[in-house]
C-alpha cells in the first residue's frame, strides 16, 4: 500500500510539472511580442519606392481603410484577406488606388488595384501567401493624392 501511494504521489508530481510546463510556454507564445511596423527595413524600403516622401495617414478607425485578416492563418499558402472602404466613390473624391504590401514575403508588394468613380465601393477579397509572420499594409491613394493607411500582423509562415 505504501508503494501504491509513493507511484500514485509520483504520478501526481509528474503531472503538475506537465502542467506547470505547459503554462510556462503557453504564455511565453501568448506574449509573443508584435514587431512596430514603422520599424521594418522592408517597410521602409518599399513605402520610399512607392510614396516618396508624401504623408501616410494611419487609419486605426477604418473611415478610409480597413484591413481584416486573421491573427494566425491556418494555412499560409491561401490567407483569406479583406480590404474594406468606408468611403463611397463620387466623382468628387474616390479611392484611385489600393496597394497591399506584405512586408516579409520575397516581393513585398502583394496587390495594385485601380478605380475610377464607376468602379463602385472600392473593396477587395482575395486570398494570399505569406512566406513568413509579417505586417500587412492596405494603403488607400485618394484621387487628390492622400495616402491612408490600414496595418495587420499576421503569424503565418511557410506559403
Amino acid at each position: 500500500m505504501i508503494v501504491t501511494l509513493k507511484i500514485m504521489l509520483k504520478q501526481s508530481l509528474i503531472a503538475s510539472l506537465w502542467v506547470a510546463m505547459l503554462a510556462l510556454s503557453s504564455a511565453a507564445f501568448a506574449a509573443d511580442p508584435i514587431p512596430d511596423a514603422e520599424q521594418s527595413e522592408v517597410w521602409q524600403k518599399v513605402r520610399k519606392s512607392y510614396f516618396e516622401n508624401r504623408s501616410i495617414a494611419n487609419d486605426t478607425d477604418g473611415k478610409i481603410v480597413a484591413l481584416k485578416a486573421p491573427l494566425r492563418a491556418e494555412d499560409a499558402s491561401t490567407v483569406p484577406v479583406q480590404i474594406k472602404t468606408g468611403l463611397s466613390q463620387s466623382k468628387d473624391r474616390y479611392i484611385q488606388k489600393l496597394y497591399l504590401f506584405i512586408d516579409a514575403n520575397p516581393s513585398p508588394v502583394a496587390a495594385i488595384f485601380t478605380f475610377t468613380p464607376e468602379s463602385g465601393r472600392a473593396d477587395i477579397d482575395t486570398r494570399v501567401r505569406i512566406e513568413a509572420y509579417s505586417h500587412m499594409r492596405a494603403v488607400a491613394e485618394m484621387n487628390d493624392g492622400k495616402l491612408f493607411m490600414a496595418t495587420h500582423y499576421i503569424k503565418a509562415a511557410g506559403g
